[in-house]
């Protein structure tokens, strides 16, 4: 197995983790916001 390869894969993978947690925290974040303002209402 190529190291260069493996080292590739790793950097994707974990880029590809930190995307999708960063969806889910803005993601929740809009739902606490839109929480907050549909109860003062």
């Amino acid at each position: 197995m190529d190291i260069l390869a493996v080292m590739a894969q790793g950097f994707q993978t974990c880029r590809l983790q930190r995307s999708v947690q960063g969806f889910y925290t803005e993601l929740s974040t809009g739902l606490a916001l839109h929480l907050k303002r549909t109860q003062r209402f």
